[in-house]
């Protein structure tokens, strides 16, 4: 987990599922701000990284696109 879009990814998975146990109450509806506060942290997390990796690939098609024509 290297990774801290699969890591943002996990902590908004496990927030999901705290949210449906506790509208399902078959966990406590204690846990439902826990897993609020979990969700923003993954996503904060996600979101940041996804970020950077977006211009990095954007970066890497438009070399691809528009190669630099060199003078020989």
């Amino acid at each position: 987990m290297s990774d801290p879009r699969i890591t943002g990814l996990i902590l908004m998975t496990l927030a999901i599922a705290a949210f449906l146990g506790a509208t399902s109450n078959t966990l406590p509806p204690v846990t439902f701000f826990p897993a609020l506060a979990l969700f923003i942290a993954g996503a904060i997390k996600f979101l940041r990284k996804n970020h950077v990796a977006l211009e990095a690939a954007e970066k890497r098609t438009q070399r691809a696109l528009n190669p630099v024509i060199r003078e020989n």
